[in-house]
């Protein structure tokens, strides 16, 4: 197996040098007299902690992370408080590839079947159905953690097999698999066979990942006193756990193996092994367990989620090291007896040569790097939702809303607000009780209104002229002449949609002879018979007969009528029947009314068409009908008002109940019950919301500049219960503090990492090398990202700084341990060469097992977890190279600042010539005392594996 290197802080006497070892020499003996029984206490622990996990909540929703001082979730958490039944229902997306014109419907009908679907938004308009892709929107009636959510999401699947489907909503997000359990696997698989080629036995990675997945089992089953964690965190910590602390196995082991080759006793070696490691062991946690803390302090609380999570779990597995893993190592002693084999060698003597040749150029290199690197970071594409998940989306757009709650009391005022917001070109709708319930609005507003609402009112245009007017004048006092009425009747009434089934042709023909007579230049114009057959539409020899009856040639046809209906007319009249004779009164007295040239109201108009289709009260909604079509209707209501009119007095009124069928009649009462329960949805008995619909991303630079206004529109309400939320608000909190979250992150970790590594080394020097070295890893990693154009996940960055100040620093803390130890008696090119052939196996290991973790991760987990875990794989590629090609030219540059200044002295613990298999060096070395070959060092940190 390849050498572990340790080093620590360290006294300047032999007294407290072997107070320490007879210390860890009792620590050690405990541990090893009572490894069967840790190993049954933690392995029942294990199995304990992994039927608890299942009970730690996972919380997916990020509001709840933000600060308690934040308006975006003092509002979040209101509106939750107030309208708990948006938290009983919950919605899934679905859209459908190639569905035929007459699947649709059908599919939709399915659909709605399905147990826990309350119901299902579809119609064949654009909003629904675009190329060959068709959307639906599918309400549950239950939350989107419940089962009667998942079940509806399976059956939904299982109705869709064979289609190609793509989901998105709530329900969606809540039951895919953040991170696949075969994902897991795989990792886990990958890291042993990397542990397998390193190690020197075939068998110790099954020791190593045994001991490992107890340490999970633990910290996953232990999170239950958190009481609920992140669903990130829940994903990413086991990985990370994994990766972050196999080291600590490989170092007992490694220590156990030197001891193994002296004495035939596996008891004395194990405890011997401890008793020399274990404070080097305890020491390699410190700079990752810090720089995971330092999470803690983000104002943004899912870092403090993340830090005590993933901090606790490098813990557990320290305890596993000790409390597990003696057991399990003694036990399998004769299995790794038998399995040996030989680590690889890396050539690494002309790199490192070279390295040394080139120290000065490569420093100027390294800051080129650093400069260059500290600027193409630029800003990042950062997102703080994971928006992109959505793929419905991508093809019918965003459709991203957000919400005003606000005290009733200032309903009122806001109204102006509301309005301006939604002139707005990127928002489609407000929704308030003020501005969608009871604001006035004219008829053609009506329409595109209730639409954008997501009502439907199947009214035409024409006949909404009607309601309006009709709503404004409960009783008609319009007066019309006979003339404009008669030939409105003909020309307009009779063959509109409204009516037309009112109307039979016999009707509209006599309609059409009423619409040419009643003009005084027609009704008082004599003409001959044949002219006035045509004119009245009737047979020449009917025409001539009374022509002939009343002895003349030319004839008025007020004068016609007037002559069949007199006292010369008896005759005429036995031969027209009843119902021409009715025809033709109605047409005389409609003459005789237009010539007085008298408008007359709808009354009296209905005694002229007494003997027609046209009935008093069809001749009243014709009034109504002329009137609101031949005057601007300038009147406004509400919906709330026009709704009521509509179900309460329109619909009960048999003089326009004609107008509308059963079906839009349902429609309306329907439309009257969904106001009552918009109102609800809309306001409580202490606070309204206002549902602002808009077209804007959830994430872009428009988007926040669009948050940015309306919050500037509310500013007067600062201090009062007005708050805008939403994911977009949210995002634009988040964007807002970022940056300073960030520095403060990066300024923490730096200045933990500084001082560990200062009082280790017992220098200001070595630290600030190391930490720019870490630093421009960053750096580099952010650039790379900016320019490739990688959206990242804010927390990913965060945790990027966190976890490569906190981990990789140990890769270049182990070269320099290397280096400062053969060069208390090396030249500085012999250290140089003899501190990379030693440290160049642990580093390579470690940092293979770090990123292979992470990338397994990215590759394959959801967006905001794959992000987050692509970044550290990333980082760890970039840290390694640049600690393996810049660290060790960098420290032999400054090599009279970090080679240690005191000559040994032989009263300081301190490490055996460099070839001696794998001593415990100091911090500050010096001939190892013979009485103490297997003394530890105390404190301090050790390099990772």
């Amino acid at each position: 197996m390849f050498r572990k290197k340790s080093f620590s802080k360290t006294g300047s006497g032999g007294a407290p040098g072997e107070r320490r070892s007879a210390l860890m020499d009792r620590i050690a003996g405990f541990l090893v007299r009572r490894r069967h029984l840790l190993l049954a206490i933690f392995t029942g622990l294990a199995a304990v902690c992994l039927i608890l996990s299942g009970f730690v909540k996972k919380n997916s929703d990020l509001k709840r992370y933000l600060p308690k001082d934040s308006q975006t979730r003092i509002g979040y958490e209101l509106m939750l408080k107030e309208f708990p039944e948006d938290s009983e229902s919950s919605s899934l997306e679905v859209m459908v590839t190639g569905l035929a014109d007459d699947e649709k419907e059908p599919t939709r009908a399915a659909l709605s079947a399905i147990s826990g679907v309350a119901s299902v938004a579809y119609d064949g308009s654009e909003r629904y159905n675009k190329g060959e892709f068709t959307r639906y929107t599918l309400t549950i009636g239950a939350p989107k953690d419940s089962d009667t959510a998942t079940a509806a999401y399976r059956a939904v699947q299982d109705l869709l097999a064979d289609r190609t489907v793509d989901y998105a909503g709530e329900v969606y997000y809540q039951n895919i698999p953040i991170l696949p359990p075969w994902v897991m696997l795989l990792a886990i698989g990958i890291v042993t066979a990397v542990l397998l080629v390193m190690c020197d036995s075939f068998f110790a990675p099954l020791l190593f990942i045994a001991s490992i997945l107890i340490a999970i089992a633990l910290n996953m089953g232990s999170n239950l006193i958190f009481g609920e964690i992140s669903s990130i965190t829940d994903a990413i910590a086991a990985i990370l756990q994994l990766a972050l602390s196999m080291d600590y196995s490989i170092m007992l082991m490694e220590r156990y193996r030197q001891e193994r080759e002296q004495t035939d006793d596996k008891i004395a070696a194990m405890k011997k092994a401890i008793s020399a490691s274990f404070l080097s062991i305890a020491g390699s946690s410190q700079t990752t367990i810090v720089g995971l803390l330092t999470l803690v302090f983000m104002s943004f609380t899912i870092g403090r989620d993340l830090g005590f999570v993933l901090a606790k779990g490098v813990l557990w597995s320290l305890v596993c090291v000790f409390c597990v893993l003696p057991a399990l190592i003694t036990i399998s002693d004769p299995i790794l007896q038998k399995t040996k084999k030989k680590s690889p060698k890396i050539p690494t003597d002309r790199f490192a040569a070279f390295l040394h040749r080139a120290r000065i150029p490569l420093l100027c290199v390294f800051l080129l790097i650093f400069a260059a690197a500290s600027i193409l970071q630029g800003n990042p594409k950062i997102t703080y939702t994971g928006s992109e998940l959505d793929k419905v989306a991508d093809v019918f757009g965003s459709e991203n809303s957000m919400a005003i709650l606000y005290a009733n009391e200032y309903g009122e005022e806001l109204r102006p607000i509301f309005e301006e917001i939604e002139r707005d070109e990127g928002v489609t709708v407000v929704l308030s009780t003020e501005n969608t319930l009871d604001r006035p609005l004219s008829y053609d507003e009506v329409l595109p209104r209730t639409a954008a609402a997501g009502m439907t009112l199947d009214v035409k245009e024409s006949l909404l002229k009607l309601i309006y007017y009709r709503a404004a004048h409960p009783i008609e006092e319009g007066a019309i002449g006979v003339e404009n009425f008669a030939s409105y009747l003909a020309e307009d009434l009779s063959g509109s949609e409204d009516l037309a089934d009112l109307f039979d042709e016999e009707t509209r023909a006599s309609l059409q002879i009423l619409a040419r007579c009643t003009p005084p230049e027609i009704s008082g114009k004599a003409i001959p018979s044949a002219e006035m057959a045509k004119l009245l539409g009737q047979s020449e020899e009917d025409t001539a007969l009374v022509y002939a009856i009343l002895k003349t040639d030319l004839l008025t046809p007020r004068e016609f009528t007037a002559g069949i209906l007199g006292e010369r007319g008896g005759a005429i009249r036995f031969f027209l029947g009843e119902s021409r004779l009715s025809a033709i009164r109605v047409l005389d007295r409609a003459m005789a009314a237009a010539a007085e040239e008298k408008p007359l109201l709808f009354g009296e108009m209905a005694k002229v068409f007494s003997e027609t289709a046209l009935d008093p009260s069809l001749c009243e909604a014709a009034y109504v009908l002329y009137e609101s079509s031949h005057t601007a209707v300038t009147d406004k209501l509400s919906l709330r008002a026009l709704l009521t009119f509509l179900a309460d007095d329109f619909l009960k009124d048999e003089t326009f109940s004609r107008f509308v069928d059963d079906e839009k009649a349902a429609a309306i009462t329907e439309g009257k019950a969904k106001l009552a329960s918009a109102e609800s949805m809309l306001r409580k008995e202490n606070y309204s919301r206002a549902v602002l619909r808009t077209t804007y991303p959830s994430e872009s630079k428009e988007t926040y500049e669009f948050v940015a206004r309306v919050r500037d529109m509310l500013s007067p309400f600062a201090g009062k219960e007005v708050y805008f939320a939403g994911d977009s608000c949210y995002a634009y909190e988040m964007n807002e503090g970022f940056r300073s979250e960030f520095s403060l992150i990066s300024i923490l970790t730096m200045a933990a990492i500084f001082l560990i590594v200062a009082l280790t080394f017992r220098s200001a020097v070595i630290p600030l090398i190391l930490i720019a070295v870490i630093e421009c890893a960053v750096f580099v990693t952010m650039s790379i990202m900016n320019l490739t154009g990688m959206t990242v996940f804010f927390l990913a960055i965060l945790v990027l700084q966190s976890i490569l100040m906190g981990a990789t620093i140990d890769y270049a803390i182990l070269f320099t341990s290397y280096y400062r130890e053969f060069r208390v008696s090396e030249d500085r090119k012999s250290a140089l060469l003899h501190a990379y052939r030693e440290a160049i196996g642990t580093i390579l290991t470690s940092a293979v097992i770090l990123t292979i973790g992470t990338l397994l991760v990215g590759w394959f987990a959801i967006e905001i977890v794959s992000k987050i875990c692509l970044a550290i794989g990333y980082g760890t590629v970039s840290a390694t190279v640049l600690i393996l090609v810049f660290t060790p030219a960098m420290i032999a540059v400054f090599d009279r600042f970090v080679r240690k200044k005191d000559p040994p002295q032989k009263s300081e613990p301190g490490t055996a010539p460099p070839n001696k298999p794998d001593p415990a060096p100091k911090n500050e070395p010096g001939p190892a005392p013979q009485n103490e070959p297997d003394t530890a060092p105390e404190g301090g940190s050790s390099p990772r594996a």
